[in-house]
């Protein structure tokens, strides 16, 4: 399967394996020359995308940015959501589309949305704003896990697939796949934050929660996956990290 990662560079030449993909003018159309056959784009920045001559039907995959992990207050952070994931296939698709990336929620805050055209999908969640619990994971794709508390160790990692997130207060998730159509799994829930645990993010970009005893920060979400951030472990000066931003893959069976 031919792949090429669109994003700020505007590539005007790849290789897959030996192969020469060239990207050409065919009228009014920008179009890949000699692209194998299904051919995918993984779309990492917004953009207006022009459909390439003789395409009329994809697979698509939206990916909303991550939610930011939760700092510590008197317990520690709880992990954030990931993006919430949507597959659509057999779209209709002619001309151009304008394409948006959400961008990853900083610390204590929801992930941004993104779009394929009408096709939608939302942010990871923290549940800070609206709830004010800085120890529950974040809703989304995946959940986020929950921080432990001083009195018990109740926290938990990081969701992944679709599922809810570890421990006492884990985060939702969308209890569908988050899979793309390029079989990449997106969207894991950022880890808890902890005293004395490491509380990891679920696969598919999820941040590692922080760790207070070692003096360990939480680790932002994978950048292009829609991960949660980690949960603050506590220490001084530490927040809870970063979301990772969202992504958009298209997909075509054809060449070109």
């Amino acid at each position: 399967m031919g792949k090429i990662k669109i994003g700020t560079i505007d590539s005007k030449k790849v290789m897959h394996g030996s192969t020469s993909i060239k990207k050409v003018m065919q009228g009014a159309n920008q179009i890949w020359a000699n692209a194998p056959d299904p051919f995918t784009l993984v779309i990492t920045s917004s953009q207006t995308w022009t459909v390439p001559a003789g395409v009329d039907k994809i697979d698509v995959t939206v990916v909303g940015g991550g939610s930011g992990g939760s700092s510590r207050i008197s317990d520690y952070g709880g992990g954030g959501g990931g993006g919430y994931v949507t597959n659509q296939d057999n779209v209709s698709v002619s001309g151009s589309v304008v394409i948006v990336i959400g961008a990853g929620g900083l610390a204590g805050n929801h992930g941004g949305q993104s779009k394929f055209g009408a096709i939608v999908a939302n942010g990871g969640v923290n549940r800070v704003p609206e709830e004010g619990y800085h120890r529950y994971g974040g809703n989304g794709g995946s959940g986020g896990g929950a921080g432990d508390t001083e009195n018990d160790k109740s926290g938990g990692g990081g969701g992944s697939n679709g599922s809810k997130g570890g421990g006492n207060g884990g985060g939702t998730g969308q209890g569908t796949t988050t899979i793309g159509v390029n079989n990449v799994l997106y969207a894991g829930g950022g880890g808890g934050g902890a005293w004395n645990r490491d509380f990891l993010g679920g696969n598919g970009g999820g941040g590692r929660g922080g760790r207070y005893n070692t003096t360990t920060s939480a680790v932002a979400g994978t950048t292009n996956t829609g991960g949660g951030g980690g949960g603050s472990g506590g220490v001084s000066g530490d927040n809870g990290a970063k979301g990772g931003s969202g992504v958009v893959i298209v997909k075509w069976k054809g060449a070109a």
